[in-house]
């Protein structure tokens, strides 16, 4: 074979390779593209969502049915009715119980109501402790990823963060049909997912942030924070 047409075969066999490579390379892509794709599941039951979204008792009996088994007192009637009004209107009040009456699953219901109303965007929940403070942000986080009915009723919510599959790592990746989530979901804060509006209900939850402190920590400057 001539020197000249051998060094084109070569040439012609390098171009393949390196097409091939770039085509291993494109596909491999494709498909971790696809793999971080999500959908949203339509909302199951909007009734039942609006008439819970009008009625902080009705919600927390019908989404946290295991938590709130027995019977609302006066006392937590009055806790939830004045969390539920300075979320929506502001203002400062504290009320005081004895040790044992269920004051801090209220607050921990009361958490979670106030982000699905659509009252507050950046709630910090505080303890006495640090420690304390995080049980607060868990147990928003168990409910979220866990609770059925939530999943149900507000998939908007709770479906970008069962796909992440408790892998936050994976949160950088996530999109929907092409646009990114931008959620954010470890033990230090969380950022509720974006989502098109066409997979949404009436309350646009997108960008919704969460972090938590405890009285023996900083607290000022925590707008300045990462999950933003």
């Amino acid at each position: 074979m001539p020197k000249e047409k051998a060094a084109s075969a070569i040439a012609a066999m390098k171009v393949t390779k390196v097409d091939e490579r770039s085509n291993d390379v494109l596909r491999k892509r494709e498909l971790r593209t696809e793999g971080a794709r999500i959908t949203i599941p339509p909302c199951v039951n909007p009734q039942r969502r609006e008439r819970c979204l009008a009625d902080p008792e009705l919600l927390l009996k019908t989404y946290f049915a295991r938590d709130f088994k027995r019977p609302f007192g006066k006392l937590h009637t009055k806790l939830i009715e004045s969390i539920w009004e300075i979320a929506q209107y502001g203002g400062k009040k504290a009320l005081a119980a004895p040790r044992g009456r269920g004051k801090t699953t209220i607050v921990k219901g009361c958490i979670a109501a106030v982000v699905l109303a659509g009252f507050c965007r950046f709630p910090v929940p505080v303890g006495p402790t640090t420690s304390h403070a995080q049980e607060l942000y868990e147990d928003f986080r168990r409910k979220i990823n866990y609770n059925d009915l939530l999943f149900e009723d507000f998939p908007e919510i709770c479906a970008p963060v069962r796909a992440l599959e408790g892998a936050p790592q994976r949160a950088g990746k996530q999109h929907i049909d092409g646009i990114l989530t931008k959620i954010q979901w470890t033990a230090e804060g969380l950022r509720i997912a974006d989502v098109p509006e066409k997979y949404r209900g009436p309350i646009d939850y997108g960008g919704v942030r969460m972090e938590y402190r405890g009285l023996d920590a900083a607290i000022r400057g925590i707008n300045g924070s990462g999950f933003c």
